[in-house]
């Protein structure tokens, strides 16, 4: 009888376990330390993350200066700390954080922080005025200043720089009344001799703006008649001699106009005088 055997092989595989990482990422002000934690998944849970080894960068260090971005620090706990430089702004290069599994496989996941850029509010010597502000910001309102312009860095930081707003007396014509001065601030109205005050306008870009008219002087009667060929003039005219007239007063009106009053000289009628002659004898 014929017997046949038959042989099989057996090949087994070993596939290594190796934990997972999975990177992490974070945001922040500029100048501010920000964290982020890498997460280590378990490959398979006869092989656990060896706790026993150090956290470390893929370097072997604790520690790592980038330069011109900042610092890295890391951890007992996986928690990375980022303390940027002063003025580095946007996404940073990051770091490896290495972890170890008990089956002595390595395992890697990166932090990436990045750092917003701000927005500082200034005057034009750039002196500070408000508090800087994280991200890009629109300009704002900042009493007794008005916004000459706004600049962007090359980093993306927004510099908003403002002048102090102004007060100036001008005439209806938009010209500078005349021994006056423009003042830094808001000021309030004043007297101006030979003015009259009529408005205060608050300008679009925050100025202050007094508006005059010269007072004016005229010359009328008792009644309140203007006087033929006596008009009305500008400014604080000075009373004068009028033929046929005598002067009464001057009267400053609440207007500031002033008012010179006159009256009528009267004109006494002519005297007759009558002679007679007798001749006696």
């Amino acid at each position: 009888m014929l017997q046949i055997y038959y042989t099989r092989t057996y090949t087994p595989t070993v596939t290594p376990v190796t934990p997972e990482g999975t990177p992490a990422e974070s945001e922040g002000p500029k100048g501010q330390p920000q964290t982020g934690t890498p997460v280590f998944i378990l490959g398979n849970p006869n092989v656990p993350i060896d706790e026993t080894v150090k956290r470390t960068f893929d370097d072997g260090t604790t520690e790592k200066k980038v330069p011109d971005e900042g610092i890295y620090t890391i951890d007992e706990n996986s928690k990375v700390t980022f303390t940027p430089e002063p003025d580095f702004v946007g996404k940073a290069t990051g770091v490896t954080v290495k972890r170890v599994g008990k089956n002595g496989m390595p395992v890697t996941a990166t932090y990436t922080p990045k750092v917003h850029p701000d927005t500082s509010f200034v005057d034009k010597e750039g002196n500070s005025l408000s508090p800087t502000e994280d991200g890009t910001k629109p300009t704002k309102d900042i009493p007794g200043y008005k916004i000459v312009k706004t600049e962007v860095d090359e980093k993306g930081n927004t510099r908003h720089i403002y002048e102090k707003v102004i007060t100036t007396y001008k005439d209806k014509d938009g010209n500078v009344i005349p021994g006056t001065t423009t003042k830094e601030g808001t000021t309030p109205k004043k007297d101006i001799p030979g003015y009259r005050f009529v408005e205060t306008k608050t300008l679009p870009n925050g100025d202050t703006e007094h508006v005059y008219e010269k007072v004016k002087a005229s010359y009328k009667d008792k009644d309140g008649n203007e006087i033929p060929n006596y008009p009305t003039e500008d400014g604080e005219q000075p009373k004068k001699d009028i033929p046929g007239y005598r002067f009464v007063e001057t009267k400053t009106l609440p207007n500031g106009d002033i008012e010179h009053v006159y009256e009528k000289v009267s004109t006494p009628a002519p005297t007759t005088f009558t002679f007679s002659s007798t001749n006696s004898r």
